[in-house]
């Protein structure tokens, strides 16, 4: 399986550091740990419900915000899902969310780890 994170978009990110900020890294991974488990909450809800508005923007939010800290393969399953929700139907509702909080759980354990490293 893909790798959970891609250092080297951390390792770019880390390059827009500039000296007497706060820690650009440190800062989007933090930002994730924070918002992910209600996104991922809201996908649980809305694949539930059937409520293609809550899935729609539930995943393009999450799919910004692990595409920011690297999760490459978090973000194109939320890719994917957010175009599906636009369109007002998504085949295999339950799988597909499934899939992103398997996701969601390499992600959050591997940005967990990385994050004394870049505190």
């Amino acid at each position: 399986a893909a790798q959970p994170i891609d250092d080297r978009v951390l390792t770019n990110l880390a390059r827009l550091q500039r000296d007497g900020r706060p820690d650009i890294v440190s800062r989007v991974i933090m930002l994730f740990l924070e918002s992910a488990p209600a996104l991922v909450t809201d996908l649980e809800e809305g694949a539930a419900k059937g409520d293609m508005a809550v899935l729609h923007r539930a995943s393009h939010t999450l799919k910004s915000a692990s595409a920011n800290g690297g999760a490459g393969l978090l973000s194109a399953h939320c890719k994917e899902l957010e175009a599906l929700a636009r369109t007002g139907s998504v085949p295999d509702v339950a799988s597909r969310v499934a899939t992103i909080i398997e996701d969601y759980q390499r992600a959050h354990a591997a940005l967990t780890a990385l994050r004394p490293q870049v505190a």
